[in-house]
């Protein structure tokens, strides 16, 4: 079983020995193969070299470093022209933001020259994406569980961006504003999601490209909810998959019910056909979907990789306690 884990350091931490000692010793325990780690874009950039120091010591160790980007997330320092193009939607009366939005073609190419900065500056082996789609935005009302929930709550209350350029298409689509009898309509939920696609692709492929150039690999986390979250987001992976875009995906399979991971992993594989990528399935120890004790937590890698997974991702290794080390690393 070839086991990733999710980690989520800053500079000031990877300056200090001690600290990276025993990072690395957590993961020989877990038998790691690799780590994703989730870097903040500006804590790197400022001070590269606790970052750099750490990348070759995880070579050393023979430890696959992937260095984790979120391309349409906040940049650092953002200017005034950056913030306007962020992910926008109403929520109780109120605008809310999250994050950039990929309709608008100056943050497709920003996330191109953002990865291409983190790139050259620590010349990782891999690059892992995450949130690689539009943001999930819901009413809060029905708790942080509705992200993962699979009946009607979530799309009911789904909340569409209303930055300028999400309403611009849409008044282009139409000629008009959109009733809520458009919005329900094959046509027109169609015509949306093709765009939302065709935006998150264009990134896609350009950091395909970038990483080409540089030899390194590319892996992205996706949702696990492909007809559910993925397609109404912008993120088709399957399709990636079959074209060859993706090195490797982590579906982030979060869930408290064995059965559930069970089911979301085998209709994946499903539609993944005869794709040839790895899957390295994503499955939480906690997370917003619930928390697993270190026995559901290992009972659901072991389904996965029976089922034909190659292996597994855990969210996350700052949440890992003495427990799930000891089960782990008496496999």
């Amino acid at each position: 079983m070839r086991i990733y884990t999710w980690f989520y350091p800053d500079a000031a931490q990877l300056a200090r020995p001690e600290y990276v000692a025993d990072i690395v010793a957590r993961l020989k325990r877990l038998r790691a193969a690799g780590l994703y780690c989730m870097a903040d874009e500006g804590d790197v950039l400022r001070n590269t070299t606790p970052w750099r120091a750490f990348v070759a010591r995880c070579h050393d160790e023979g430890l696959d470093f992937q260095l984790g980007f979120l391309p349409f997330s906040e940049p650092p320092d953002p200017t005034p022209e950056m913030l306007r193009r962020r992910y926008t939607y109403l929520q109780d009366g109120e605008l809310k933001y999250r994050g950039l939005c990929p309709a608008w073609p100056e943050n497709r190419m920003l996330a191109a020259h953002r990865a291409t900065q983190l790139l050259d500056a620590l010349q990782p082996p891999a690059l892992h994406l995450d949130f690689m789609r539009y943001y999930f935005a819901n009413n809060p009302i029905f708790g942080v569980n509705l992200e993962w929930e699979d009946g009607r709550k979530w799309l009911d209350t789904y909340f569409h961006c209303d930055c300028p350029l999400c309403q611009t298409e849409r008044l282009e689509l139409l000629g008009r504003e959109a009733t809520t009898y458009d919005r329900q309509h094959p046509a027109f939920i169609f015509k949306r999601i093709q765009q939302r696609g065709q935006h998150v692709e264009e990134v896609l492929r350009a950091l395909r490209r970038l990483t080409t150039q540089h030899d390194m690999r590319l892996t992205v986390a996706v949702r696990v909810q492909v007809f559910n979250r993925a397609l109404i987001e912008g993120q088709d992976w399957p399709r990636w998959c079959e074209e060859g875009l993706l090195d490797a995906v982590s579906p982030m399979n979060y869930a408290t019910d064995l059965a559930t991971v069970e089911h979301r992993f085998q209709e994946n594989q499903r539609l993944l056909r005869q794709a040839r990528v790895e899957v390295l399935e994503g499955l939480a120890r906690r997370s917003s979907a619930g928390e697993n004790t270190p026995e559901q937590l290992l009972a659901q890698a072991q389904r996965v990789v029976e089922l034909g997974a190659d292996g597994v991702a855990l969210f996350h290794l700052g949440v890992l306690d003495e427990e799930d080390f000891r089960l782990w690393e008496a496999l």
